[in-house]
């Protein structure tokens, strides 16, 4: 489905053109380490162009993923309250920066709830030592029991492929939405700033830049992969 919308403000340059639910990949849920998925479903993301662009032009890219945790949050709407302030969702930065005339993606991922298949490629170098206040909190005002950390693990390493995926997906499409492919920048809030840092230093996408919102690696993975531990 292809939308278009206009925002009326005086530094908007284009009407943007969105199309939603477009499948970049699948990925398992229903996860257990006995049996495997129950399922797959299908992994989705919206696109926001720039309406009017001359034909042939090869625009610069966003590919941004929502907050939430890794518990929260969807492509759409990832806004929540936290005391006297509301963060932006990515839904609108992706509006605001296609207005601009960049070509964005607003990325879809598996929650934890949906016990996530982590995937063949496992990031976190100790996953029973996972920062995890965030996500107890987040749980917590979600009414959901606790949970070890090895399901939070899987929920986090599960994002962390579908961002790349998402990633590898608009770079393989690049000509498809005219994105020059050399300029594809990756991001996103809180988990998903997160899953973007995981995307490019673990599973080294090849992004021009990267955009982490309240993202974060842990200190351990930090030394592996950002400070030259990992020999690969």
């Amino acid at each position: 489905m292809i939308e278009t919308s206009y925002q009326d403000n005086a530094r908007d340059q284009f009407d943007v053109a969105v199309s939603r639910d477009v499948c970049f990949g699948t990925g398992g849920v229903g996860f257990s380490s006995d049996g495997g998925s129950e399922r797959s479903r299908d992994l989705l993301m919206d696109v926001y162009q720039p309406a009017g662009i001359k034909l042939g032009t090869k625009l610069p890219a966003l590919v941004l993923a929502f907050g939430g945790a890794f518990h929260r949050g969807s492509k759409d709407d990832d806004t929540f309250e936290d005391g006297e302030w509301q963060n932006t969702s990515i839904a609108q930065y992706c509006q605001t920066f296609a207005s601009r005339g960049f070509v964005c993606f607003s990325v879809g991922y598996r929650l934890t709830g949906e016990n996530p298949d982590p995937g063949p490629e496992r990031w976190l170098t100790d996953p029973e030592a996972i920062s995890r206040s965030r996500m107890d909190h987040v749980r917590d005002l979600l009414g959901l029991p606790p949970a070890t950390s090895r399901i939070l693990a899987n929920g986090m390493e599960a994002a962390f492929n579908d961002v790349t995926a998402a990633f590898n997906y608009v770079s393989a499409n690049a000509s498809v939405y005219d994105v020059d492919a050399s300029r594809i920048a990756i991001g996103g809030f809180s988990a998903g700033g997160t899953s973007a840092l995981y995307a490019v230093f673990s599973s080294r996408v090849p992004a021009a830049a990267v955009v982490a919102l309240s993202g974060r690696m842990e200190a351990a993975d930090i030394q592996y992969y950002v400070n030259g531990s990992n020999s690969t």
